[in-house]
């Protein structure tokens, strides 16, 4: 497990102060050397910060923006989300998963 920790109180804060908080959890598998190690961070709702959110959109590379989303959307977790190059990619995957587009249609009349 990561050094990083949150109370029910801690979360509530979280809430509280970004209107939303999302919890990302990565998992390294055991090696022979390790057993598996479990991460977590939390992050705020891109859809709560539209001017983030569409500067990200105009990231180019889909990793980069990716990237770019774990960064900007950061509340608090464990540093390996910033310093493990495989707990950051999957990290990064997990917050852009965390968008949710609606089907939509445009009808011009």
């Amino acid at each position: 497990m990561g050094k990083f920790t949150a109370s029910e109180a801690d979360i509530k804060k979280m809430k509280a102060q970004h209107g939303s908080a999302t919890e990302i959890i990565v998992t390294k598998p055991k090696s022979k050397d390790k057993k598996a190690e479990t991460f977590r961070c939390f992050i705020k709702d891109p859809l709560d910060n539209l001017d983030l959110f569409s500067a990200g959109m105009d990231v180019p590379s889909i990793m980069n923006r990716k990237m770019y989303f774990l960064d900007n959307l950061w509340i608090d977790g464990d540093e390996e989300f910033k310093n493990d190059s495989k707990v950051r990619l999957a990290g990064a995957i997990q917050v852009y998963d965390t968008i949710e587009i609606l089907e939509s249609e445009a009808k011009k009349h």
